[in-house]
């Protein structure tokens, strides 16, 4: 979320990889994953070593922007991580996989302002 605006990027890792984006809830877009950027996704949350994260990221003195991971794993388990205005160091390996998805819908330069605020 950010200011005023919601956005929503699924990746889904099924028989059929396919990425979603929504803005203020409407759809905008939806398209298959190919192999190579689904490993190259999967490689970027492995490398980004999330196990290890915080499973919050507050900066209580702002509110330009609120972010919400949620991985659903196929056994049914799931994790969420959050943060408003507060990234983890290695947001960046991570954020490497969906770049390309991302950055062709990115016209409020959300992936900018997110980076530009790490811990």
């Amino acid at each position: 979320m950010l200011s005023k605006s919601r956005y929503k990027y699924e990746f889904i890792f099924d028989d059929n990889p396919t990425f979603i984006f929504k803005r203020n809830y409407e759809l905008v877009s939806q398209e298959i994953i190919t192999n190579k950027d689904k490993i190259k996704i999967l490689d970027s949350i492995t490398n980004s070593k999330i196990n290890f994260w915080n499973k919050e990221y507050i900066n209580k003195d702002y509110d330009n922007y609120k972010w919400i991971l949620k991985l659903e794993y196929y056994n049914g388990l799931s994790e969420c991580f959050n943060g408003h205005d507060m990234i983890p160091l290695n947001w960046n390996i991570f954020i490497n996989g969906f770049k390309n998805f991302i950055n062709r819908y990115d016209e409020d330069n959300l992936l900018i302002k997110i980076t530009n605020n790490k811990l």
